[in-house]
């Protein structure tokens, strides 16, 4: 719902001078995602929203802000790195934001055409995550990604199945039109 969304942030643009750096640094990065998401242009200055200022650093949300801002922009390499940054952040390492990442990552190499790392990336991520990784909408339709991109469809749509149900208990509306668009 891009116009809500916008509606919702546009007014808090104008507050950005009398909060901290990084809740205006969350705010221009929403705005680049919503820009990204109606396919409006970077800005021409060679600088979007999402730059981060020379020497700062990011907290592991504001940098899952921006990678999924590039992905949106279509800048997969530079969005792989944000991610691999939020899985080895030097200060905060919590688990929840290991997790989003991986999973923010796995869609930015979907999203890419680079499947093999996709596939990778789902089996590590299947490994060693205790946390988005069971029972949820999310985690069926990477799993029934996978089993379509390596052939098996017959499982991949038994998992669509699966993603329609728990995305509608989770009020997922996007995970219930994907499969619907698959």
């Amino acid at each position: 719902e891009l116009q809500e969304a916008r509606e919702a942030i546009e007014p808090v643009r104008n507050l950005t001078e009398k909060v901290t750096a990084q809740t205006k640094y969350k705010v221009t990065t929403m705005l680049e995602i919503l820009d990204a998401l109606e396919g409006k242009e970077a800005p021409a200055h060679g600088r979007d929203h999402t730059d981060p200022e020379p020497g700062q650093d990011l907290p592991p949300d504001i940098l899952l802000m921006r990678g999924r801002a590039l992905t949106f922009r279509e800048k997969y390499a530079e969005a792989r790195r944000v991610f691999h940054l939020v899985r080895n952040h030097p200060i905060n390492r919590d688990r929840i934001w290991t997790d989003l990442a991986m999973y923010a990552s796995i869609n930015n190499e979907i999203a890419a055409g680079q499947f093999q790392l996709a596939r990778t990336a789902i089996d590590a991520w299947d490994d060693d995550s205790p946390l988005l990784n069971r029972r949820t909408a999310a985690n069926a339709m990477i799993t029934a990604w996978h089993h379509y991109s390596v052939g098996d469809v017959v499982q991949s749509r038994q998992l669509v199945d699966t993603v329609l149900n728990l995305a509608s208990k989770e009020s997922s509306l996007g995970l219930r039109a994907r499969p619907s668009v698959s």
